[in-house]
């Protein structure tokens, strides 16, 4: 992105892990009994809600910043400072605006996760075949589960 385009900040208004999506999946997991990665989807929404969050509180220091500067007399230190301001008050926009693409992204593959299990259905747990399994190549054996 370059300097001097304006960034649209994507902001989702409630955290990562009250999604509904989200929620839907880590209750499947929950479900299947995956609560390692039921607490991996956990720690990176909470990860990328915190990111997005200290960002912002960036961009209001860096504002806070700027009206302290206003009231300076004008002088090369003013000026450059100000120039710098504005030049991560751009980064930090448009690390932001990353921010809100990768939490667009987690919650859309989040979706196809879900999607993605009740097309396949419940698995059996030793991965014999039965419960409309996911892997078709053990599906096939036919072997009966020990369970």
């Amino acid at each position: 992105m370059e300097e001097g385009q304006t960034v649209e900040i994507q902001e989702t208004r409630e955290p990562l892990r009250e999604q509904g999506s989200i929620r839907v999946l880590l209750e499947l997991l929950e479900q299947q009994g995956m609560n390692q990665e039921k607490g991996d989807v956990l720690r990176m929404a909470d990860y990328i809600d915190s990111m997005e969050m200290q960002l912002g509180t960036v961009l209001k220091e860096l504002g806070e910043v700027k009206k302290q500067l206003g009231v300076m007399q004008e002088s090369k230190v003013k000026l450059f400072a100000v120039n710098t301001i504005q030049k991560a008050e751009h980064q930090v926009k448009t690390l932001r605006f990353q921010v809100g693409e990768w939490k667009r992204k987690f919650v859309e593959r989040a979706e196809q996760a879900v999607v993605d299990f009740k097309e396949k259905g419940e698995r059996c747990p030793c991965l014999c075949g039965k419960g409309n399994a996911p892997y078709p190549r053990l599906a096939k054996t036919n072997r009966l589960c020990i369970r």
